[in-house]
């Protein structure tokens, strides 16, 4: 767990603590102000105020309290007037404190639930896009990925590194949109992936199971679109044992669904091999010179094949030297369109050549920082980022 930060600590203090100050001021007022003038019923107030800054019962119970003991002294009786006063006051004291007892019992029930959802989409978040390991193979690696979604760490944008017998296989990709339905997307290619490096021997046949995986989910998808929901809102999903039942997935809108995607394999050999599906060129380090790894032709996004069903993705096949001191730059447009259309793009080639020396994670905790100073705080688009360096 780690320690607060000292504004959080007086933050939590002052809340603790302002009941009181709220009984001490009415008390305070009481005695400036004429006799005629009763401030008694702002004591009330005490434990709704304790149920809105901590929230702990035990917080509302002791600002009852407070306001009780101060209403003794406060409101002496005048007659008939004075008790009915006192007695309604006390009345009021109660009421608001079972009010709010009830309203901060319910609320840490809900803090605990929202507690044990976050826990578990972190865990989701993680085995979707797993931080890579500094060494994969006899390559050194560092990766940043963000959300432009509130509250998330996994968007549109994704990556993965692994090690194959066939050498050190990566992939980037961006999905259309943003939100819970790329993130599917975004899940369904990363599995794929993760399936097909380690089968296929051609790179270009990874490809192509990544392109009959999104094409098997968009369908899947259609086919949910048209679907009449049960009316408990479930679906029946028939497995190979059992028939389970399920909510029903998010639907997106198939027509328009594709990934521009980017696939590098760096062989055992000192060769590195990569294939484009409508992403940005990876951009080589070697010597303090970047250049790009671009081949002659740049194939289609995921999912948009059938636009082009006769054509031959074979010239989308770069094979180029990767040897020791080389780095290997793949980034999403998240990066170097994070300041909006309205900010020059990220220098990426000039500042890989300002840091061609440094390590791989100083080398991306630069780059974040200035797209994080050009987002102005506020990022507006998905971004990952994966630098593999051979040493």
């Amino acid at each position: 767990m780690g320690t607060r930060r000292p504004a959080e600590t007086g933050r939590a203090l002052f809340l603790l603590v302002l009941p009181g100050i709220w009984v001490a001021a009415v008390l305070i007022m009481q005695v400036l102000l004429p006799a005629r003038i009763q401030l008694a019923p702002l004591l009330a107030a005490a434990p709704a105020i304790a149920c809105a800054g901590t929230g702990r019962r035990q917080c509302v119970w002791l600002a009852g309290l407070c306001a009780f003991v101060a209403l003794l002294p406060a409101t002496p009786g005048n007659g008939s007037g004075g008790e009915a006063q006192r007695i309604g006051t006390f009345a009021a004291i109660l009421t608001v404190v079972a009010v709010s007892f009830v309203i901060s019992v319910r609320r840490q029930r809900m803090i605990g639930e929202l507690n044990q959802v976050r826990a578990v989409a972190e865990v989701a978040q993680r085995v979707l896009l797993r931080p890579p390991r500094p060494a994969v193979g006899d390559v050194l690696v560092a990766a940043r990925s963000a959300s432009a979604s509130a509250g998330a760490s996994v968007g549109g944008d994704f990556y993965d590194i692994v090690d194959t017998p066939y050498g050190v296989r990566a992939i980037i990709g961006d999905v259309r949109g943003s939100g819970l339905g790329a993130v599917e997307v975004a899940a369904v290619l990363l599995g794929s992936f993760r399936e097909a490096a380690y089968d296929e021997p051609d790179l270009r046949d990874v490809v192509r199971r990544l392109e009959v995986s999104l094409r098997r989910f968009l369908g899947d998808a259609d086919a949910a679109a048209a679907h009449v929901p049960l009316a408990d809102g479930a679906r029946l999903w028939e497995t190979s044992n059992s028939l389970a039942v399920a909510p029903p997935r998010m639907v997106v809108d198939v027509r328009e669904e594709f990934a521009s995607v980017a696939v590098v394999s760096i062989r055992p050999d000192g060769w590195l091999e990569h294939v484009s599906c409508g992403h940005a060129p990876p951009l080589m380090v070697r010597c303090g010179a970047v250049s790009t790894v671009q081949g002659q032709s740049v194939g289609l996004p995921l999912g948009l094949s059938a636009l082009a069903p006769g054509a031959d993705d074979r010239a989308r096949l770069v094979v180029t030297p990767f040897d020791s001191g080389d780095s290997l730059l793949l980034y999403t447009d998240g990066v170097t369109d994070s300041g909006g259309p309205d900010v020059e793009p990220l220098p990426l080639t000039q500042i890989l050549e300002d840091l061609a020396d440094a390590e791989p994670e100083y080398v991306l905790s630069a780059i974040e920082a200035e797209v994080t100073v050009r987002a102005r705080g506020a990022r507006a688009r998905d971004l990952a980022m994966l630098l593999v360096h051979r040493p």
